[in-house]
């Protein structure tokens, strides 16, 4: 039987879908901290000016940038999978002049609201592996056990940035969940003047910082960074070592690829929920409750909670290096 114009269209952009997402990091640069104490340096973005008359990045960049992604499983019927793959996607987008949203964040929303309704934890469970989450990323120099700097970009891989989030405390600036839909933490926005605050982006006047990562319970997410702290040693200027290794920086902004077609990440949606189907129709037995396609919104859709976007996969992804 010949294949439909659909069925033509599908194919490609599954295959499309496949070549855009990617299992691994890339990067071998890339660095998330294991449990234990680490010292860094941070370094400024590209681009930042120190005069010396003036503040430490005198332009608008910060020192840190968050990037989004879905999480895609190998398969719904394993979700804790980790042979899935980095979909970096945009929320909305352009598509013949209208504006659209992500369809995965669509059908998540919808996986939600029915899951929560119905009380129905297949669904609760696939919304929460495929929702968007992010990632922070910092250009820094890593210091081996034996004091050998090095040039590492710092994947903070929580989704709600609990390092960055203890880095920027300890500089007194704001710290946003999210730096392009411009989510700022109210609860980091209050400076005290009486309270010490550190530069630890300065390449001039700036100071080392120890992390230090903790487990603080069973699952992988029950981590901490809390007890990490500034090296509060006089302000050092970079050494020529360091200094040439500082010219390793990327564009944090723009590290990232992200897709920007629309139709590939709905065919790669379609492909998921399309392969669950498939292997249950092979069932001999009684068929089971078929992988739900988005359906239509409720009258109310229930947004899911801070604790749903904060806790989700985490204990796949803080591992993922």
């Amino acid at each position: 039987m010949a294949k439909s114009y659909a069925d033509k269209v599908r194919e490609k952009m599954q295959k499309k879908a496949g070549e855009a997402t990617s299992g691994s990091t890339g990067d071998p640069r890339e660095w998330t901290p294991d449990v234990g104490t680490h010292r860094i340096r941070i370094l400024p973005p590209v681009g930042a000016k120190f005069p010396k008359d003036q503040q430490s990045c005198s332009d608008d960049n910060l020192f840190y940038h968050t990037h989004r992604f879905h999480w895609v499983p190998k398969s719904l019927d394993d979700l804790q999978n980790k042979e899935g793959k980095f979909l970096w996607t945009l929320k909305e987008f352009d598509v013949n002049g209208k504006t659209k949203r992500c369809p995965i964040c669509e059908a998540v929303d919808q996986w939600y609201s029915v899951g929560r309704a119905e009380k129905d934890q297949t669904l609760l469970n696939m919304g929460s592996a495929l929702k968007l989450k992010r990632h922070f990323f910092m250009n820094v120099i890593r210091y081996t056990e034996d004091g050998k700097p090095e040039f590492r970009i710092l994947v903070d891989r929580t989704n709600e940035g609990k390092l960055i989030k203890v880095i920027c405390a300890a500089m007194g600036i704001p710290f946003f969940r999210d730096i392009e839909d411009n989510w700022v933490d109210k609860n980091s926005t209050a400076y005290d003047p009486d309270q010490e605050y550190y530069d630890l982006v300065d390449p001039e006047q700036g100071y080392d910082f120890k992390i230090n990562r903790e487990k603080t319970g069973n699952n992988n997410w029950d981590i901490s960074y809390e007890k990490s702290f500034v090296i509060k040693k006089a302000p050092r200027a970079l050494s020529d070592e360091e200094l040439e290794l500082m010219g390793s920086r990327v564009d944090l902004i723009n590290y990232k690829e992200y897709v920007t077609d629309y139709n590939v990440v709905k065919g790669l949606l379609d492909g998921l929920l399309g392969e669950a189907e498939v292997e249950e129709a092979k069932e001999d037995s009684a068929p089971k409750k078929a992988a739900p396609k988005p359906v239509a919104k409720p009258a109310t859709t229930k947004k899911p909670t801070s604790k749903d976007d904060d806790e989700s996969m985490d204990d796949m992804l803080n591992e993922l290096d």
